[in-house]
């Protein structure tokens, strides 16, 4: 989901897709929310942990604009471009802390 009023149109797309801006366009409601729900298919989802993507806005006078999602948890530099795209972040195993939480005390 993402909050864009002004657009006209709003689409997901990157590694997982094969940088295809036009496979996944959201749909917009009366409160400038687009959402899209990309079912998994055989059980594989669409998206997996580690892909890169972006989201393409399309403004009202039809110019599109590449965008990282206000969600992404974690960007990564393309080498070659030096633009920053959005990394899916859902790792199949959580994150076992090994160090104890620090203790807060005032100073």
């Amino acid at each position: 989901m993402e909050w864009a009023p002004g657009a006209k149109s709003l689409s997901i797309f990157g590694d997982f897709n094969d940088w295809d801006r036009e496979q996944y366009i959201c749909e917009k409601n009366l409160f400038g929310q687009f959402t899209i729900t990309l079912k998994a298919t055989d059980g594989e989802p669409v998206i997996k942990h580690g892909q890169q993507y972006k989201i393409q806005i399309e403004a009202p006078d039809g110019t599109k604009h590449d965008k990282n999602s206000a969600w992404a948890r974690y960007s990564k530099q393309d080498a070659e471009t030096t633009l920053f795209n959005g990394v899916f972040w859902d790792p199949p195993k959580e994150y076992k802390w090994v160090c104890p939480k620090p203790l807060i005390t005032d100073i």
